[in-house]
């Protein structure tokens, strides 16, 4: 079923997509909102997660509007994009989207066209990064990747902290960019591809 999540949503408890939803507005408070697998939450406008809230994706995350964000207001929200799942930048306009939250990511972050930037790192991720026709930047705050984790063709580091857990290769394929920021920790970088 199509359905529409706008104003306010708070609470503690668990709100589930099943189908296709989009939401403006805000999600509050220390209750989750699941993306069930083959589901899909459209984000089509600005947006903010506040006050430890969890957006837990196990579908698709949609961001089809140019020159949109998701801001974290309170106690540090986050998105998490589970094994599977996917974030993707669908917008076609030339303005970027951002991801102004956390995201700990085990999943696959794409964007179709123009930039998708993440502004506030994230915990503990394994997935990957790019891959598609526009640009996924690691934009600020730490990304903590851990083993798995993958630049594609089209991620670039363009400010923030990429720190590689302990034990941990990540692997950048295809074309990627070192434009600003900090590649630090324990683990190592392998240039499978070219980086700039």
């Amino acid at each position: 079923d199509d359905s529409t999540l706008d104003g306010t949503l708070s609470g503690t408890g668990t709100v589930t997509v099943s189908g296709s939803a989009t939401w403006w507005g805000t999600m509050s408070g220390a209750g989750t909102t699941k993306v069930l697998a083959g589901a899909t939450l459209s984000i089509a406008d600005y947006t903010t997660l506040a006050d430890g809230r969890l957006l837990d994706n196990s579908g698709t995350v949609e961001l089809p509007t140019d020159n949109r964000y998701v801001s974290a207001s309170g106690t540090a929200p986050l998105l998490r994009n589970r094994t599977g799942a996917t974030i993707r930048r669908t917008a076609t306009g030339t303005v970027g989207v951002q991801l102004r939250v956390p995201v700990e990511n085990d999943g696959a972050v794409i964007s179709d066209g123009g930039v998708l930037e993440l502004t506030q790192g994230g915990p503990g991720s394994s997935g990957s990064y790019g891959g598609g026709a526009g640009t996924v930047a690691l934009g600020g705050g730490v990304h903590e990747l851990g083993a798995g984790a993958t630049l594609l063709a089209g991620a670039v580091l363009s400010a923030g902290e990429l720190a590689v857990a302990n034990g941990a290769t990540v692997v950048t394929s295809g074309a990627t960019t070192f434009s600003s920021g900090t590649i630090s920790g324990p683990g190592g970088l392998s240039v499978e591809g070219t980086m700039t």
